[in-house]
């Protein structure tokens, strides 16, 4: 129960902190009593861990029931003071003398009262309340995810908490949904504004996966819905069924930057990861022939090596294509924008006087790592502005420059190799003669170019980061503009 206890009380007001000290948990029988140290009274749960029926009916009426005593028994401290509460409950009293598994089930049924008080409280205008739920839906989802999480050290009665499995599922998918909905909206909460960068990244990761780590892949085993626990065998897909998941990975991990979690979470969601992997060999094998012609003599043909490149990323579009058609939440994997600024800023290149075409490398030279530092500066603010920390945004921003690179090699290889010589026919020309090296340096200024268009060209979209899936209209949330 510590790493769960540990997790309860991260980044708790202070003032919260202190309100709880004094209280206690005893349980007698099937009653759990919270006490004051000062005596000044005492909150009785009658029957708290009775054994409830298994209808779902019945569960409502006792934590109805339970919210009522609440609301009757000094409602404004528990209102006020809630949240530390929490890690003792399931702590099992401040000295950690009850069992874990009793103490988790008092945890989460008293939970379930405070958030239906508080919510009650919202709707009656309570600030206090207003200010404090989006911690009581924090720490009824921590609660709720505790044996898919932590269940390798409690045996925690998931099947008894409720007495029905359908029950414990459901309260799990809302609690998860509440908090996701809270998290995605943290500038709405003054207490989930004062959180680091790093906080808020970790609770987006709690919501997907069962470790909360920046760790690589095989520390990210899915948080399945229904709170059940991960599947066995090697592969963790489950087969689609956790829209939440890739919800979470488009509007909370794509903002931030976040590439790696996102490709994990909507990877697992999808299946067929092995498959998914295609795409990025394909999106490397243009950037490996430019390297091959900057590399090679003024032998090496440059008009095969721009087909080359060319059939590379027509087949890399293709198959993204497919997995799009074939699971739409594909798309959000490969950062469509990219391509598709990148294409403007290929026609608006072609429009311009063909000289550039045949300028030599030294021209070239300071233009090329200008137009990148000018696409790695525009994300590292863009990813600042959605709430990444200096440091990340560094390194978050230069992968998604490598994969806008990728895409704007590969879009400027098919423009060269099929539309160019139709359309600019002067320019077609010299770039059939070209050398291999003399072809490269021209798809690598044409790709700069590309990448800092496709990144620039955002601005002229709407209100949605660099890697937010092309032309998605979003229908889920609390409001919708």
């Amino acid at each position: 129960m510590t790493d769960l206890v540990t997790a309860l009380g991260e980044d708790l007001p202070p003032d919260l902190v202190d309100s709880a000290a004094d209280w206690d948990l005893k349980v007698t029988g099937d009653d759990a009593v919270l006490e004051c140290g000062a005596g000044a009274f005492p909150l009785r749960f009658p029957g708290l861990l009775d054994d409830w029926p298994a209808a779902a009916a019945d569960s409502a009426y006792h934590i109805s029931n339970f919210a009522a005593l609440l609301r009757g028994h000094h409602p404004s401290t528990v209102v006020d003071n809630f949240p530390a509460f929490v890690p003792f409950l399931a702590h099992g009293g401040q000295a950690g003398m009850i069992p874990p598994n009793t103490a988790w089930i008092v945890a989460v049924r008293v939970t379930e009262a405070c958030r239906e008080l508080m919510v009650q409280a919202v709707r009656d205008g309570d600030m206090i309340a207003s200010r404090l739920l989006p911690l009581v839906h924090r720490a009824r989802f921590l609660l709720l995810s505790a044996p898919t999480r932590y269940g390798a050290d409690v045996s925690y009665p998931t099947e008894t908490v409720f007495n029905n499995s359908h029950v414990y599922a459901a309260r799990f998918d809302q609690a998860r949904l509440e908090w996701a909905l809270d998290l995605l909206n943290y500038e709405d909460h003054p207490l989930l504004r004062r959180w680091s960068s790093h906080r808020i990244d970790t609770e987006l990761r709690r919501l997907v996966f069962v470790h909360d780590s920046s760790g690589g892949a095989s520390a990210r085993a899915p948080l399945c819905p229904g709170g059940t626990a991960p599947p066995t065998g090697g592969d963790p897909s489950n087969d689609g069924h956790d829209e939440l998941a890739t919800w979470i990975a488009r509007e909370g991990f794509l903002p931030r930057f976040m590439l790696d979690e996102s490709w994990s979470a909507t990877r697992q969601v999808v299946g067929a990861r092995r498959w998914l992997a295609l795409p990025i060999g394909l999106l490397t094998l243009p950037v490996v022939g430019l390297v091959v012609g900057l590399a090679g003599g003024r032998h090496v043909d440059g008009l095969w090596i721009l087909r080359g490149m060319a059939i590379s990323a027509a087949v890399a579009l293709a198959v993204i294509a497919g997995f799009a058609v074939w699971r739409r939440e594909t798309a959000q994997l490969w950062c469509m924008r990219l391509p598709a600024g990148a294409t403007i800023g290929m026609i608006a290149l072609v429009a311009l006087p063909e000289d550039w075409a045949q300028m030599d490398w030294s021209t070239r030279a300071w233009a090329v790592p200008a137009l990148i530092l000018a696409a790695h500066g525009y994300l590292v603010l863009e990813a600042v502005g959605h709430g990444a920390s200096r440091g990340q945004a560094l390194t978050r921003a230069f992968r998604v420059v490598v994969l806008g690179f990728a895409h704007a090699v590969g879009v400027v290889a098919l423009a060269f190799a099929t539309v160019v010589p139709s359309l600019v026919p002067k320019l077609g020309g010299p770039l059939a003669s070209m050398s291999g090296p003399a072809m490269a340096a021209a798809v690598l200024f044409a790709a700069c170019v590309g990448l800092a268009a496709g990144v620039y060209a955002q601005v002229l979209w709407d209100d949605r980061p660099v890697t937010y899936p092309l032309t998605h209209l979003p229908f889920r949330g609390r409001e919708r503009a």
